[in-house]
């Protein structure tokens, strides 16, 4: 395997001390979670030193600002002073998302409302006509609001799922 990202012994000490990988092989270990580790963004250390994070997996890798050079790695933690912080800016968010979802919900509803009011009357009118070309006619437009009715259905059902798996995560993170 190339080794694109080089590790600092710091880093290597790290990586051996919090996750209990050899130092021999701790390099490989760095390089393999960088390939799936995205950037999140400048930080600064303990020193003052700016540097790159990147993450992935709940860990936390600390990089050269210039160079492909590891500096430190550790386990993505919550402070326990931020916590509540973050904690009110999620819950804040789900309460967002809830009105959203409902507001949404309600234009979804009233608009599929008409078009079940329009396809109960289609449905009455081809009962009462004779004519085979006015009956192809009314099933067509009827076939084409039961596709838009289901549409409205599945982009509801979406939207709500959306907003379950957004309150799951704040659980898990609470």
């Amino acid at each position: 395997m190339t080794q694109k990202w080089y590790a600092k012994p710091h880093a290597v000490q790290r990586v051996n001390e919090r996750f209990g990988i050899e130092t021999k092989t701790a390099s490989n270990w760095i390089n393999q979670h960088m390939e799936s580790a995205d950037y999140v963004s400048n930080v600064v250390d303990d020193n003052g030193v700016e540097r790159r994070l990147f993450a992935t997996k709940g860990i936390l890798f600390f990089a050269d600002k210039a160079v492909d050079v590891i500096v430190s790695v550790r386990k993505a933690e919550v402070k326990r002073e931020f916590l509540a912080r973050i904690s009110g800016s999620v819950e804040k968010e789900l309460r967002n998302k809830q009105r959203r979802v409902l507001e949404i919900e309600r234009e979804m509803l009233v608009t599929r409302t008409e078009m079940e009011r329009e396809l109960i009357d289609l449905r009455l009118a081809a009962l009462r006509t004779r004519s085979d070309s006015r009956k192809t006619s009314l099933g067509i437009r009827i076939s084409e609001l039961e596709i838009r009715v289901r549409d409205i259905n599945q982009a509801l059902f979406s939207e709500k799922r959306e907003l379950t798996l957004f309150t799951e995560g704040l659980i898990a993170i609470s």
